[in-house]
């Protein structure tokens, strides 16, 4: 029986403002679920940033494979250009089956994203189940009808969204071990990690999806029910990377490894039970006011040396509204818990949130400023489709919203002002912070005394460097 051939591709590039670049999880995800559970398959992995190559090039490496089916995914940012790629696809290889996943299609939805793009089927949310029925209808020479809340194409043209929900893995477990040897984990040493502090030999975990909070910048594509791994699983797949690929740094890209205390603390246990030595961190951020001495105790034993917390505003209002709802006290005693165990910390904030006013903004200013931080990143607050923060941004800002184009951008680039305050002033609040943050000789002597990778201590001034430019900067 001839092997259907299988292609996933995550389409972005790198830029000067966004150049970390990580292994595709999400399809490393999906490619070990279809081989643990359908024969006869050849699967292979494309990820456009670890070339960096142009679309074009991209594509060509695609037909080049001669490709029965083509799985796509992106962000809504490089959404143009997932559809170039499909049609130079297309062309070059009649009779392929395209279908498209991933967080752009769960921001604006898959009978949407079937109009901007000529593919057979848009997966909204978590893509191993039904990608899976997908593949399997496929072979049988059947159509879609029978996959829950597919959004597909009939041989007529006709767009149908089916019933239901999107299914999803509710035993985590259940998810074979990534597919890492379908990409060439040593190249991503090589380049920019998405962590602050990983050293040379890193490997990327994520081991749980959902969170409860409700955030209203986010897509949340897996829903706000937590489903995480065992502790024995995680352990189980960090030693499998350091015996198998030499790891010794993992970057845990979570949205809220912690929000289980017990499975933290049994983490750290078994890494021990096991003697591995390695370090970690958490580039994605952990939920800082729910950290306790007990939690980064076993996080720092196991290896924890650097993490970021997400603060995202000072005031407890716009906590409030936003639907965040940190506690500021709390996210203040969790950073002060992790650096005084010198773990490297990382804070983003958001500024510029509907309806914030100047003092909300000088809050989270004087929060950032007066903690033992080591960095911070700072970004203008941004309505991406699909989240609440879109629908109030459409409903009060329309005319903003009209001149707001996502192609290309990101955190660092896109220019929008929701707050209360003129754009200048926004803007000089912005480059204040960082300028207040960075001017501290005692901020830059734990830079230097904390970073665990001293080989990066010169790109760790250079980030220093950047953001003091951008605090000096004049405001016009």
């Amino acid at each position: 029986m001839k092997k259907c051939n299988i292609v996933l591709a995550f389409i972005s590039r790198r830029t000067l403002d966004d150049n970390s670049t990580l292994p595709p999880m999400g399809l490393m995800f999906l490619a070990s679920w279809l081989r643990s559970r359908m024969e006869d398959l050849d699967i292979k992995i494309i990820n456009q940033r670890e070339d960096n190559c142009s679309v074009e090039e991209l594509a060509g490496r695609i037909i080049k494979l001669k490709p029965d089916i083509v799985g796509l995914g992106s962000l809504t940012n490089y959404a143009l250009a997932m559809g170039r790629a499909v049609e130079m696809v297309n062309t070059a290889c009649p009779g392929v089956l395209t279908v498209i996943g991933g967080p752009h299609v769960a921001a604006v939805g898959g009978k949407a994203a079937l109009e901007n793009i000529s593919v057979h089927a848009a997966v909204e949310g978590e893509g191993e189940i039904s990608f899976e029925m997908i593949v399997r209808a496929h072979l049988d020479g059947g159509d879609f009808s029978h996959v829950p809340a597919l959004a597909w194409r009939r041989k007529s043209g006709e767009i149908v969204k089916n019933a239901g929900a999107t299914p999803v893995v509710e035993n985590m477990d259940d998810i074979p071990f990534p597919a890492y040897d379908l990409i060439d984990l040593p190249k991503y040493w090589k380049l920019e990690s998405m962590g602050v502090a990983a050293p040379g030999k890193y490997a990327v975990l994520s081991t749980s999806r959902g969170c409860p909070y409700a955030c209203n910048w986010c897509h949340n594509i897996s829903g706000q029910k937590y489903r995480a791994q065992s502790a024995r699983r995680v352990v189980e797949d960090m030693s499998r990377l350091v015996g198998e690929y030499g790891v010794n740094c993992f970057e845990f890209v979570d949205d809220v490894f912690n929000l289980n205390n017990k499975r933290v603390t049994e983490f750290s246990s078994l890494v021990h039970g096991r003697n591995l030595k390695v370090n970690f961190g958490f580039p994605n951020g952990i939920r800082t006011d729910i950290l306790t001495d007990e939690t980064v105790d076993a996080l720092v034993s196991a290896g924890m040396n650097s993490a970021s917390y997400a603060l995202e505003s000072g005031s407890p209002r716009i906590q409030a509204l936003c639907g965040k709802r940190l506690d500021i006290d709390g996210f203040v005693r969790g950073v002060e818990l992790c650096a005084k165990r010198r773990v490297y910390g990382r804070a983003f904030a958001m500024m510029g949130h509907p309806s914030e006013t100047e003092r909300e903004l000088e809050m989270t200013t004087e929060i950032l400023c007066s903690s033992p931080l080591h960095l911070c990143l700072a970004f203008t607050v941004t309505p991406f489709p699909g989240t609440e923060l879109y629908r109030i941004a459409m409903e009060k800002f329309p005319e903003k919203m009209k001149k707001l184009s996502y192609e290309g951008a990101n955190y660092h680039t896109i220019d929008i002002n929701l707050s209360d305050v003129p754009d200048r002033v926004l803007k000089a609040h912005i480059n204040n912070t960082y300028r207040k943050f960075y001017l501290s000789p005692r901020r830059l002597m734990r830079i230097i005394r904390d970073i665990p990778n001293k080989k990066r201590l010169a790109g760790g001034f250079y980030h220093v460097g950047a953001r003091m430019l951008k605090g000096l900067a004049r405001v016009g």
